[in-house]
């Protein structure tokens, strides 16, 4: 992953995972935010009535070997379908000035502060594909803005797949970011699997020479 000055992540990742993108029919049923500090948080909720995440790995920064890793155990035992209020359980991953936390919970989307209080500035670009687009794009749009007209939220769709993962696709990014006329205090949220989050995380770290950056996984290999 790129170095980012500020990041945060959030994931809703299927029941149903499967090694090709383009075969991937995602439903929601979990949901994981990360920010990193330079701006990392990370936070996994789920709506099926058992959700065990695992473990969760987190690399260090470059110049600092070795792996970081966080066991998670079960946190809920509900009904399908119904929503949590409850605070989120949270794991600490500490490395020092780039420590962040990790969410773990249900209904995470429906907590819209949990993804305001990381958003910087008052422009917000969602970074996503025409696969996931459909399923969440509104729902992670209304959490950004909810009780929060100040913040206005762009977003770019892109193709699915990881034959897109290349510079003509990139370049629709950094231009939907600079047409919307972001500055450096602007936060990039990166709603999708592996390519979206890769691709939005350079472009985030890239941008004015990075600005603060939001992944929202949809699959398990993305968080």
């Amino acid at each position: 992953m790129a170095s980012i000055s500020n990041a945060f992540s959030l994931s809703l990742p299927s029941n149903r995972i499967t090694n090709s993108s383009s075969d991937f029919n995602p439903i929601t049923s979990a949901l994981s935010l990360r920010v990193n500090k330079p701006a990392k948080v990370s936070l996994f909720g789920s709506d099926s009535g058992e959700f065990s995440p695992g473990r969760v790995a987190v690399s260090k920064p470059s110049g600092i070997g070795g792996r970081i890793c966080a066991n998670a155990t079960r946190v809920m035992d509900r009904p399908v379908g119904e929503k949590s209020s409850g605070a989120p359980t949270i794991v600490e991953v500490d490395l020092g000035n780039r420590s962040y936390p990790i969410y773990i919970g249900s209904g995470l989307l429906d907590q819209p502060e949990l993804l305001q209080k990381h958003v910087h500035g008052k422009k917000v670009i969602v970074v996503t594909n025409t696969t996931i687009a459909p399923l969440y794009l509104d729902k992670v749009v209304e959490a950004l803005t909810k009780g929060n007209p100040a913040v206005s939220v762009e977003y770019v769709i892109l193709p699915d797949g990881e034959k897109f993962k290349d510079m003509d696709t990139l370049m629709k990014v950094f231009d939907k970011a600079i047409e919307s006329r972001l500055d450096r205090r602007c936060t990039f949220v990166a709603l999708g699997g592996g390519v979206i989050g890769d691709m939005c995380g350079f472009a985030a770290a890239s941008f004015l020479r990075g600005v603060n950056f939001i992944q929202i996984p949809t699959t398990v290999m993305a968080q």
